[in-house]
């Protein structure tokens, strides 16, 4: 026991000590190891900075994109009108039926006197042919009008349509039919010229209907002048060289064509009238026991004693009109036709979206452009 509490005692216990105070400088030297791990932690955080300029950097080149989209938008109305005539009606296979039936029944209603042999019984049945042929012209105009509109007749042609009609048909009581004074006529040909046979077609056939709503000329011959006028309209669109041909030697071959137009207009519509004129009992007026050469002989004389002189001056004034007039109104309506860009399909693109999908402001629509802005897209077909 008393060695146990001797004075060896305590030195162990003091030379115990110092390791553990020495066990601790250890601990505190651990600790700069982790001090020095810290700077690289630091030192790996301008690495991160350093990836973010890349990251920026990368923004301008989306940007960049964007130009060329709103660049390649532009081309794409020359594309559809190009250089050469943009046809607002095109005539496809069904259309070309369709317009070639009712080209043919109308000829039939014409010209059936110089068809019909004397002694045939279509002469017993002459004061029904009148209506007759109206109710299946007006059928087959129906036709033609669904089968054209099926074929391209889209919503800036209708709105073609209707100004160039309304304008033909306002201009017809100008005139009144008073000496042949018929101004509506210069404007059908050069329509036609500029839309095409298709369009010209549809133009004349609307034109001389709403002009007879218009003047009250409603009546069984109405179907003949619709014909007749779409024929006229149609024939201009189909003169030579439409994208080739232009200054003096265009106007110079629409006003030939007018003032020829003009005089065939009014010898076919007195087909429509001259069969049923027998009453009269006159050398002009059809006989349907006569030959054909001998009634060919009689409708001359009728057309030169009734409606040259009408003739006459619808053709002196297309002509006229056409040279004067002539040059604005071409361009006009060739102005017009490229703004519609017929050809280019329009698409109506949602709230919130662009055409590229990219450059979206905030708000949800692309840079410099309108809430629910119409874009017109170029699709090759």
């Amino acid at each position: 026991m008393t060695d146990s509490t001797g004075p060896f005692e305590p030195q162990p216990a003091a030379d115990r000590t110092p390791p553990t105070a020495d066990s601790t400088p250890p601990t505190a030297d651990s600790t700069p190891p982790t001090a020095l791990r810290t700077p690289p932690t630091a030192d790996s955080t301008p690495p991160t900075a350093l990836r973010t300029p890349p990251t920026a950097d990368s923004t301008p080149p989306t940007a960049l994109r964007t130009p060329p989209t709103a660049d390649s938008t532009p081309p794409a109305p020359p594309r559809a009108t190009g250089g050469a005539r943009a046809r607002a009606v095109r005539l496809g296979p069904r259309s070309l039926v369709a317009l070639a039936l009712t080209s043919a029944v109308g000829a039939a209603a014409f010209f059936w006197p110089f068809l019909a042999p004397p002694t045939s019984r279509v002469a017993a049945h002459a004061q029904d042919a009148p209506w007759l042929f109206a109710g299946l012209l007006a059928l087959l105009m129906g036709v033609v009008a669904a089968t054209l509109s099926e074929s391209g007749l889209g919503p800036k042609a209708v709105a073609m349509l209707g100004v160039l009609a309304a304008t033909g048909a306002a201009l017809r009581p100008i005139g009144a039919g008073t000496a042949g004074i018929e101004p509506m006529f210069f404007l059908m040909v050069l329509s036609g010229r500029v839309l095409g046979p298709g369009f010209g077609f549809v133009l004349g056939a609307v034109t001389m209907f709403a002009s007879a709503l218009l003047t009250g000329g409603v009546g069984p011959w109405l179907p003949f002048q619709m014909l007749a006028m779409g024929w006229f309209t149609m024939a201009a669109g189909l003169l030579p060289a439409p994208d080739r041909l232009r200054g003096r030697a265009e106007l110079l071959l629409l006003a030939g064509y007018g003032f020829c137009a003009a005089f065939a207009y009014g010898t076919i519509m007195n087909l429509a009238g001259w069969p049923f004129m027998s009453a009269l009992a006159s050398t002009i007026a059809f006989d349907p026991d006569a030959p054909v050469p001998a009634n060919l002989a009689r409708f001359l004389a009728y057309c030169l004693a009734t409606s040259l002189g009408w003739d006459l001056g619808r053709a002196a004034v297309t002509v006229v009109l056409t040279v004067t007039l002539g040059p604005a109104v071409l361009r006009a309506l060739r102005r017009a036709t490229r703004r519609a860009a017929f050809e280019t399909p329009v698409t109506f693109d949602p709230p919130g979206s662009s055409p590229s999908g990219e450059g979206l402001r905030a708000d949800g629509h692309a840079d410099g452009e309108a809430p629910h802005m119409t874009h017109v897209t170029n699709e090759a077909g």
